[in-house]
């Protein structure tokens, strides 16, 4: 593992390319008094290095990573470890994610989920979110559309 992580070390920066509008939505959510958070099974040194490279760490309230949790999505553990830390109830949260991990974890966490399809559309009959997105800026789209009370942005996954 040592071995595998020293590759990703050296390698790291120039594989992270953040999603095009993420950073633009997130100050948006920000300055809209949004609390914002990181849920993810990547280890925090690459996560806070990503976060630090796509120039968006500042908007966070708390990242929840693997090294933060006994166990990882699609275990409901850190996305209520989260809530906790930036004082959000179920209701009034969403979990942003790319993958079925994201929205099982959600479910189990009782919180909203909802899919950005950045790498193209997938099958969601098993698995099945609350809401579907395209990219980051047709979430934005809806969330200014419809002005939903409370969003956290659980995760942003960045190119890597």
């Amino acid at each position: 593992m040592e071995t595998y992580f020293e590759h990703l070390r050296s390698n790291y920066d120039q594989k992270v390319r953040i999603f095009s509008d993420v950073k633009a939505g997130l100050e948006h959510l920000k300055a809209a008094g949004y609390r914002l958070g990181v849920v993810t099974n990547q280890k925090r040194e690459f996560t806070v290095r990503g976060l630090e490279l796509g120039q968006i760490l500042p908007f966070f309230d708390t990242i929840v990573t693997l090294d933060d949790v006994k166990e990882g999505k699609p275990s409901p553990q850190p996305v209520i470890q989260a809530m906790v830390r930036i004082g959000a109830k179920p209701e009034e949260t969403l979990m942003i994610g790319d993958s079925k991990y994201d929205v099982l974890a959600a479910s189990a966490a009782k919180v909203k989920s909802a899919v950005l399809e950045w790498y193209g559309k997938a099958d969601w009959k098993v698995v099945v979110p609350d809401y579907h997105f395209d990219n980051f800026l047709e979430f934005m789209h809806e969330l200014a559309t419809v002005k939903r009370q409370s969003f956290w942005k659980a995760e942003v996954t960045l190119h890597g």
